[in-house]
């Protein structure tokens, strides 16, 4: 069952980054090589807590670089 929730979160993040990116992401591209500034990344993150029920703390988005980053981030709070 967590893989089917996993495989959600994935999927969904992915698709959000795409649109905001006006293309394909993968989960090991890095947010700043898709043209993705902080208030994008902040409105991508508003709707990924939202979608997923969690809060995400500020702190916690300071050091991420990779799309996967979030993805793993919000598994970890869907615990």
């Amino acid at each position: 069952m967590l893989y089917n929730i996993d495989m959600n979160i994935k999927e969904k993040i992915l698709e959000s980054f795409s649109k905001q990116a006006k293309r394909k992401v993968f989960e090991n591209d890095f947010i700043k090589d898709l043209g993705i500034d902080s208030l994008d990344l902040m409105m991508l993150v508003v709707e990924a807590e939202n979608e997923f029920g969690v809060q995400i703390p500020d702190e916690k988005l300071t050091n991420i670089t990779q799309v996967k980053e979030i993805i793993l981030l919000i598994e970890d709070l869907k615990k």
